[in-house]
């Protein structure tokens, strides 16, 4: 199944660590009996640049799934 990158989001905790979250998305092929394919918008995952899971809590918020840390986006 494909996956797309969507977005990189500067993140920082309020310890001051920084992160980068990256948004990616599964794009659901279906072969049609024609031989055309379709594709649609599937999950969206969110991770850390080191592969770690993260949560989405608001736009602005997330929450590390490991160590429980929020972090919010630098804007």
């Amino acid at each position: 199944m494909p996956t797309v990158e969507n977005e990189r989001i500067n993140a920082r905790s309020d310890g001051g660590t920084t992160h980068i979250v990256i948004e990616t998305q599964n794009i659901i092929e279906t072969r049609m009996l024609d031989g055309s394919v379709s594709r649609t918008k599937g999950l969206k995952s969110l991770r850390l640049q080191n592969g770690a899971a993260v949560n989405h809590i608001d736009d602005d918020t997330f929450k590390i799934v490991q160590t429980d840390e929020i972090i919010r986006r630098v804007k």
